[in-house]
C-alpha cells in the first residue's frame, strides 16, 4: 500500500512527501518496487525542485542514486532506462541549446548547425558523451544538405569532427554517416574512401547493414554492398584477403566485391574503354582469384570469355591463367546451361577450355608455349569423362603437343569408333606416326577419300605430297601439287611457301631419277590405316537384308546370324553400292551393351558400331542357320504361306515356284525383323523337305491320354505335370488310344486366333516308353454317393450316381461297369488331368464280393 500512497503523492504534486515516504519503505523493506517507488520519487525530485534551483550537488546525488536503482527494480519495457537518460541528458550543460539544435536541425540544418557551432565550437569531444549522439546527427544533417555547396576540403573536415566523436558505435548514426561518405567519394576522387572506412570501423556495421534494404515494396542494395562497390570504383590497391578477412562473413564480402568488379567490367565494355578493359580483367585476375570459387567469379569468366573474342581472344587464355581453374571452379561451371526455352548449350568450363585451345591451335609449333600446354591438358583430363567428342579431339591434339603420343593415339582411335567418318580425326591422327611412312600415307588417303571438298584438303595435298616425295613416287606427288594448286589458283587464294619447297623438290627428282615408280594401289594403303585404327574388334559375318531410302539418302539394314542389326548409309562404305539383298559382307564392328562390351551375345541392348568392311564369296543368306517348320495355312489370294517353325516361331512366306500344301513340311532359313518395337521371323529361303528329316529337328516327348471321347471323335494328352494339354481329332491319326496309354508325339506350340498357346501334334506314334508322374495308383475306401435325381438299371433298381475314393472323383460309368452297389475297398487307377489333377480312371478290387448287393 505504500508504493501506492507515494504514486498518489506524485500525482497531487507533493514531491518532497512522497520522495521522504519512499525512502522509508526502502528502508523497512527493500525489494524490487520499493526500489521502483523512490526511483520516480527521485526523478519527481530532480524535474521539480533541484533543476528549477540549479542544485547541481542534489542532481548528481540523486541521478547517482537512480543510476544504482536501476538495475534492481520493477521497470517494465524500459522506461525507467529511457527516462533516466532523458533526465541525465537535461542535467548536463548546454542540454537545453543541444535539445534546441538538435529539433531545429530536422527542418532547418543549416542554422542548427551554426546555432551549434557558435555556442559550443566545432569540437564535440567537450560534451557529454551522452551528448555527443545528438551532435553527430546535427553534424550529419548538415552534410547531407550542404555538401554540395561546401569543399572537399570543408565535407572532410566535417567527417572528421564526427568521427572524433564517442557516440555509440555500431548505431543508425555511424551507419548514415557512412552512407553519406559512399556518395559522397562518387563525385570527389581526392576522397579516399577505403582509408575513410578503415577509419570508420569494419566491425561497426550493423546486422540490418549487411541485408538489402526495402522501402515500399521496392529492394534496394545493403549499405555493405555499396561499400564494396565504392571501394571497386576507388580504383584503390589494397591486399583483398586480408581486408577480408576482418569480416564475419568473409564469403558474403568477397561475393559482393566480385560482383562490383562485374559492373565494373560491364560498363568499361558498354562504354567501350578497352584498353581500361583489359588492364581491369588482368588486375582483377591477379587479386582476386585466391579468394576460392563464387558465382560471380565465374560470370566475371563468362565475360572474359565473351568479350575476348575475335581479335581479342589471345587474351582469354593468360586471363583464365590467372583466374585459376584448379581452386575456383564450381559444380554448377561443368554443368551445360540451360536457355530458357529449354535448349542446352556448353558448360562454362567447355566454352573457356575450347577458347583456350583454338588460341594455342593458331601458334605454330615451334612458338607454343609448353607450359600452356600442359595447364590445358590438366583441365581436358578432368573434361574425359564428357560426352563432348570435340573435348576429346582437343584432348589428343593437347597430348601429341606435349609429347604424350601413345595417349593421343589411343583417343583419336576411340574416336574414330563412333566417328569414322570424320576426314579431320584420320588427318590428325597421321600426325601421330612417325616411323611407319605407309601408315602416315594410309591415314592421310583414308582422310582424302573421306572429305569431297577441296576447301578443306589444302593441307592434306602438301603433306601427301611430301610423303610420296619420301617414298620417292614423285608422280603422286606432282598430283598432289598440282590438286593444291589449281584449286588455290582457282579460288584465288595464297599460295604457301611450303607448295614452292615441295614443287622445286618434286621437279628436281624428276630430273634425276628416269625410272617411274610403281604406285601400289591406295586401298592397300587405306586398309593398313584401318586396321591400324580397329585392331582391337574382330570380323563378323552379316548379311543385307534390305535397301531404303529416307531423305533421299539409301540406307543398308545388315544382320548377323544372332539377329544383330546394323543400319549404314550406302555411301559409308563404297562397296555396298554393288551388293544384293541376301549378300554375305564381313564388318570389323564393335558390339556393345549398356555396362560393358561384349561380343554376339543375343542381348536386344546390344548395339553394333560398323567400323571396317570386306566382301566374301559365301553364298546368299549362308549364314543363317536351316530351319525346320510346317506350313499352317496357304493363303493362295495373297500367295502367302503361314509357317510354324521347329522353335515355335510364326512366319510368313511369299511364294512364287513352290506351292506346298497345308501340313507340308518345309526348310528355311530366316531371321527376325523388329521395327517400332515389334519383332517378327522374316523368313528369306524355304524349299519342301521330307517328313523324316523334318521331325528329326521337331519337339518330341512322351505323353499320356487322360481322356477318349468316343461321341466326339477325339481323345486328350498331357505333356507332363505343369505343361500343356491338347486334344487330338481322330481324323489327325490312326491310333486309337485307351486312357493311360503312352503315346509319342512331334509337335509345335502354336497361338490360336484369341492369341492362346495350343499344341500343334505333327506326328503321333504308340510308344513303350513312359511319361514320370503321370500315372499312378490309389488305395482305399470308394464312397458312393447320389443326387437327388437316382439312375436306375433296365429292372428298375436305383443305382449309385458317382463316388470318391480318398477325396477324388469316380464316374458312374466305372460304377456301372464293375456293378457296385456299395461302399468298399478298392486299388484306383489315376492319371494326370490337364488341370494337374489325379483323375479315377479304372478300378481293381482287393475282394471279390464288393459288387453284391445288400
Amino acid at each position: 500500500m505504500a508504493v501506492k500512497d507515494v504514486t498518489n503523492l506524485r500525482k497531487q504534486g507533493k514531491f518532497q512527501e512522497a520522495y521522504q515516504l519512499a525512502l522509508e519503505e526502502l528502508r523497512e523493506g527493500a525489494n524490487e518496487w520499493t526500489r521502483m517507488s523512490l526511483f520516480w520519487a527521485l526523478r519527481d525530485m530532480v524535474l521539480n525542485i533541484y533543476m528549477p534551483a540549479h542544485d547541481e550537488n542534489k542532481i548528481k546525488a540523486s541521478l547517482q542514486t537512480m543510476e544504482e536503482l536501476l538495475p534492481y527494480m520493477m521497470d517494465d519495457n524500459g522506461v525507467g532506462e529511457l527516462s533516466f537518460q532523458r533526465l541525465r541528458k537535461q542535467s548536463l550543460p548546454h542540454a537545453d541549446v543541444i535539445e534546441k539544435a538538435n529539433i531545429l536541425s530536422k527542418s532547418n540544418p543549416i542554422e542548427a548547425y551554426q546555432n551549434i557551432v557558435a555556442q559550443i565550437g566545432t569540437d564535440g569531444r567537450t560534451l557529454d558523451t551522452i551528448q555527443q549522439a545528438d551532435y553527430g546527427w546535427i553534424i550529419f544533417r548538415y552534410l547531407k544538405v550542404s555538401a554540395n555547396n561546401l569543399t572537399s576540403v570543408q565535407v572532410q573536415e566535417l567527417l572528421r569532427d564526427y568521427m572524433q566523436l564517442n557516440n555509440e558505435r555500431p548505431s543508425k548514426l555511424h551507419s548514415a554517416i557512412l552512407s553519406f561518405a559512399i556518395r559522397f567519394a562518387q563525385s570527389h576522387t581526392d576522397f579516399s574512401f577505403y582509408k575513410f572506412f578503415l577509419f570508420w570501423g569494419i566491425k561497426n556495421l550493423r546486422y540490418e547493414d549487411y541485408r538489402e534494404e526495402y522501402v515500399d515494396g521496392r529492394s534496394f542494395p545493403s549499405l555493405l554492398s555499396r561499400v564494396c562497390e565504392a571501394i571497386v570504383k576507388s580504383n584503390v590497391e589494397f591486399d583483398v584477403e586480408e581486408f577480408v578477412a576482418k569480416f564475419n562473413d568473409k564469403n558474403l564480402v568477397t561475393e559482393l566485391l566480385r560482383q562490383a568488379w562485374f559492373w565494373k567490367l560491364w560498363n568499361f565494355h558498354k562504354s567501350n574503354e578497352t584498353n581500361r578493359l583489359w588492364l581491369a580483367f588482368d588486375y582483377y585476375a591477379c587479386h582476386y582469384s585466391s579468394l576460392g570459387p563464387s558465382l560471380w567469379h565465374s560470370e566475371i569468366l563468362k565475360i572474359a570469355n565473351q568479350f575476348m573474342d575475335n581479335n581479342e581472344a589471345h587474351r582469354f587464355m593468360s586471363f583464365m591463367m590467372k583466374w585459376d581453374y584448379t581452386g575456383n571452379l564450381r559444380k554448377e561451371d561443368w554443368q551445360n546451361e540451360k536457355a530458357d526455352n529449354g535448349k542446352e548449350y556448353p558448360s562454362l568450363v567447355l566454352k573457356s577450355a575450347k577458347k583456350c585451345f583454338e588460341f594455342l591451335k593458331q601458334v605454330p609449333s615451334a612458338q607454343r608455349n609448353l607450359e600452356m600446354v600442359q595447364w590445358l591438358k590438366k583441365i581436358y583430363e578432368q573434361l574425359a569423362d564428357t560426352d563432348d567428342d570435340w573435348s576429346q579431339r582437343n584432348y589428343a591434339m593437347l597430348c601429341l603437343w606435349n609429347g604424350d603420343v601413345d595417349k593421343a593415339i589411343n583417343i583419336y582411335k576411340s574416336l574414330l569408333i563412333s566417328m569414322g567418318e570424320k576426314y579431320y580425326l584420320w588427318a590428325e591422327l597421321s600426325q601421330c606416326i612417325t616411323d611407319d611412312l605407309s601408315l602416315q600415307l594410309g591415314l592421310l588417303l583414308k582422310a582424302k577419300s573421306l572429305e569431297c571438298n577441296e576447301n578443306y584438303l589444302g593441307d592434306i595435298h602438301l603433306r601427301l605430297a611430301q610423303l610420296w616425295l619420301d617414298k620417292a613416287d614423285n608422280n603422286r606427288a606432282k598430283e598432289e601439287l598440282q590438286a593444291y594448286v589449281k584449286h588455290r589458283q582457282k579460288k584465288h587464294w595464297v599460295i604457301s611457301g611450303w607448295f614452292q619447297r615441295l614443287y622445286e623438290l618434286c621437279e628436281k627428282a624428276s630430273a634425276t631419277n628416269t625410272t617411274d615408280t610403281k604406285s601400289v594401289d591406295d586401298q592397300l594403303y587405306i586398309d593398313k590405316a584401318e586396321n591400324f585404327v580397329y585392331q582391337d574388334y574382330d570380323w563378323h559375318d552379316f548379311m543385307l537384308v534390305d535397301k531404303w531410302v529416307l531423305n533421299n539418302v539409301e540406307h543398308c539394314t545388315f544382320v548377323d546370324n544372332e539377329n544383330m542389326s546394323i543400319s549404314v548409309k550406302t555411301k559409308r562404305f563404297s562397296i555396298l553400292k554393288r551388293q544384293k539383298v541376301g549378300d554375305i559382307v564381313q564388318f570389323r564392328c564393335r558390339i556393345s551393351t549398356d555396362d560393358k562390351d561384349s561380343f554376339m551375345q543375343n542381348n536386344p541392348k546390344d548395339t553394333c558400331t560398323p567400323l571396317m568392311i570386306a566382301t566374301t564369296d559365301k553364298e546368299k543368306w549362308s549364314i543363317l542357320p536351316i530351319q525346320y517348320g510346317v506350313v499352317e495355312y496357304v493363303n493362295r489370294d495373297k500367295q502367302i504361306l503361314h509357317i510354324l517353325t521347329h522353335k515355335s516361331e510364326q512366319g510368313f512366306y511369299k511364294y512364287k515356284d513352290i506351292l506346298p500344301e497345308t501340313n507340308s513340311f518345309v526348310k528355311l532359313r530366316a531371321y527376325k525383323e523388329t521395327r517400332k518395337e515389334k519383332t517378327w521371323l522374316r523368313i528369306v529361303q524355304l524349299d519342301l523337305c521330307t517328313p523324316e528329316e523334318a521331325l528329326s529337328k521337331m519337339k518330341s516327348r512322351v505323353v499320356v491320354v487322360d481322356d477318349v471321347n468316343e461321341a466326339k471323335q477325339l481323345f486328350h494328352v498331357v505333356l507332363g505335370k505343369g505343361q500343356m494339354s491338347d486334344i487330338v481329332r481322330f481324323n489327325q491319326t490312326d491310333i486309337r488310344p485307351s486312357v493311360g496309354d503312352y503315346l509319342k508325339v512331334n509337335y509345335c506350340i502354336r497361338k490360336d486366333k484369341n492369341n492362346k498357346e495350343r499344341i500343334k501334334f505333327l506326328n503321333i506314334e504308340k510308344t513303350d516308353e513312359t511319361c514320370p508322374n503321370v500315372k499312378g495308383t490309389i488305395t482305399g475306401t470308394l464312397s458312393l454317393k447320389s443326387k437327388d435325381d437316382y439312375f436306375y438299371d433296365e429292372n428298375d433298381n436305383k443305382l449309385p450316381d458317382f463316388a470318391f475314393v480318398e477325396g477324388h472323383y469316380v464316374h458312374r460309368n466305372l460304377l456301372r461297369k464293375y456293378n457296385i452297389r456299395k461302399d468298399c475297398e478298392v486299388i484306383a487307377k489315376v492319371v494326370l488331368g490337364g488341370d494337374d489333377n489325379w483323375k479315377i480312371y479304372d478300378l481293381e478290387f482287393p475282394s471279390a464280393d464288393h459288387h453284391k448287393n445288400d
